[in-house]
């Protein structure tokens, strides 16, 4: 059940406490209890709310950051094939690699292979002055952070 609406109702139970309290007092909860409880369970609200946009906002976060990754990863693969062009070895093991991944882990896993691959086989290899080895690397370490922060507000 959603805060808002045990507070809607906590908030109608306090309300007609407070019409009979002339003629009839709860012994089990003053109008002060539940004026501070009510208190309580907007703030927790306001709290859950709070945690709820920000897990939205580091997803968001992610999820561009998997997409970015993805697309570098493509690009990484079309360059070492064709950096590879005549080396039938490299080309073998480029062919090794993972296919298209179905999910997050699947991607984080190709593109730690296609880096790995990259390293070992063309380790001079640039695509671009910023598209570098270590930036593939970065861009992998930035999604799995991104991964490990989506769980943590999750959880929270």
């Amino acid at each position: 059940m959603e805060i808002s609406v045990v507070r809607t109702r906590a908030q109608a139970t306090r309300d007609v406490q407070a019409e009979f309290a002339a003629q009839w007092v709860w012994p089990d909860k003053t109008l002060a209890q539940w004026d501070t409880d009510l208190t309580l369970l907007t703030e927790k609200e306001r709290n859950e709310n709070a945690a709820e946009q920000e897990e939205h906002a580091i997803r968001a976060q992610r999820n561009a950051a998997y997409k970015s990754l993805e697309r570098f990863t493509m690009q990484t693969v079309a360059a070492l094939k064709v950096s590879a062009r005549g080396n039938t070895a490299v080309l073998e093991a480029l062919k090794r690699l993972p296919g298209q991944p179905f999910g997050r882990p699947q991607s984080l896993a190709r593109a730690k292979a296609v880096a790995e691959a990259w390293k070992t086989l063309l380790p001079n290899l640039a695509l671009s002055p910023s598209h570098t080895h270590a930036a593939f690397e970065s861009a992998i370490a930035h999604a799995a952070d991104l991964d490990a922060a989506t769980s943590a507000a999750k959880a929270k």
